[in-house]
């Protein structure tokens, strides 16, 4: 398979599904719908839901990482960028086929 080039136009989760709108390879217009699931164990694979924070123990009078998990829907709603999205696709459209371009 040739390397293709997604250009991210719009996003949105709603109900469930993740509605992307791309431009592939400059020229055609794609719309898909995706189930969220694939995309919310995406993210937990890929680790972008672990954090971490340097903390101060003033009782210790030492510093520590204090390392947490974020919950996937305050992420999605407080974190996701579009390169996280854009990310997903090309993962997503290397194992999935890429639908038809909407007619003009």
């Amino acid at each position: 398979m040739s390397k293709i080039q997604i250009t991210l136009d719009d996003y949105n989760f709603i109900n469930g599904t993740l509605n992307v709108l791309f431009i592939l390879d400059n020229k055609k217009f794609i719309g898909d719908d995706i189930c969220e699931s694939l995309f919310e164990e995406y993210v937990e694979l890929s680790g972008k839901l672990e954090f971490y924070d340097d903390r101060w123990n003033s009782y210790n009078e030492s510093h520590y990482t204090y390392d947490y998990k974020k919950d996937y829907s305050d992420w999605r709603d407080e974190s996701c960028e579009k390169s996280d999205i854009l990310d997903f696709l090309y993962y997503y459209y290397k194992r999935n086929k890429i639908p038809e371009p909407i007619e003009e």
